[in-house]
């Protein structure tokens, strides 16, 4: 499914399920402290005190023992990648994953950020995971051929550029119908164009977990954004500087991971004079990087 209209994505028709961290909070807000604050410049003592009172760990520390005792009785869990040895390294078990938050994938052009994010995207989906992709660099086309590509075992290039066609089993050789697969999927994109607002980030996984009623609100969803450079400037006829555009895009995202258990894989490129200081050695000479497919 491609959107870049909320409203095609689910009707605003219920109350967004935040998580429980926040409800409280946002309770005191809606009762009027905003208005007070605008109005008079400065915050009320009584709405000063309560507003305290709530954030404080006589009214939060049981809540907080729960969540913690749910992740140790694993009813509440991280987001599985495909790998169990990153799972390991992530958690310190095999069965880990993300927990909600931001995570940034760090690589120079050509070695597989973004293979590596639709393989994470793809196996969340096929759990059921609901999966929103703010697509910024690659074709809608492209986005199909490589997680059909993934599912057939095929290396997507060759299906792209109509070297073979999509086969109807996958590398075992069991039988496997890549159109149907994907339709079934949780999965959603923005076919997003250079200078996609970061201020669009939070509207668009609202509407996913509208259109997601039955999931409970610490159960995550995943947000993947390919890449982090291509995102914009919400300021109209204002021109921010790359720094100031990443610095943007990265506090909606991790706002939004903390409000909605949103697991956020952020691809980022890195230029070819710092691939060493992300590696953490020297590049060879004359040595080509990874293409990723």
């Amino acid at each position: 499914m491609s959107t870049d209209d909320t409203s095609q994505l689910a009707p605003p028709a219920a109350p967004l399920a935040r998580t429980a961290d926040n409800v409280e909070f946002d309770a005191i807000y809606a009762a009027g402290a905003p208005a007070r604050i605008a109005k008079s410049g400065s915050l009320d003592p009584d709405d000063l005190e309560t507003l305290l009172q709530a954030n404080t760990f006589t009214a939060k520390a049981a809540q907080f023992s729960e969540r913690l005792r749910a992740r140790h009785e694993g009813k509440e869990r991280p987001l599985p990648t495909p790998w169990p040895s990153l799972n390991h390294a992530l958690t310190g078990k095999e069965d880990g994953g993300f927990w909600p938050g931001l995570h940034l994938l760090v690589g120079g052009t050509g070695s597989g950020k973004t293979q590596f994010a639709l393989q994470c995207a793809l196996a969340a989906a096929q759990r059921g995971v609901p999966v929103l992709y703010v697509n910024l660099e690659l074709a809608p086309l492209d986005l199909f051929t490589r997680l059909a590509a993934m599912l057939t075992g095929q290396k997507w290039s060759t299906v792209w550029n109509g070297v073979e066609a999509l086969r109807t089993h996958d590398a075992k050789g069991a039988p496997v119908n890549p159109v149907a697969a994907l339709q079934a999927l949780p999965f959603h994109w923005i076919d997003a164009s250079r200078g996609w607002g970061y201020d669009r980030f939070i509207p668009h996984v609202e509407a996913l977990r509208l259109h997601y009623p039955s999931r409970g609100q610490n159960d995550p969803v995943l947000v993947v954004v390919d890449f982090l450079q291509l995102v914009g400037s919400p300021l109209k006829g204002a021109r921010e500087e790359l720094r100031e555009r990443i610095a943007g895009a990265s506090y909606q995202c991790r706002q939004l991971a903390r409000d909605h258990s949103a697991v956020v894989l952020a691809v980022s490129s890195t230029s070819r004079e710092n691939y060493a200081k992300v590696s953490g050695q020297e590049e060879d000479e004359g040595r080509q990087p990874w293409d990723g497919d």
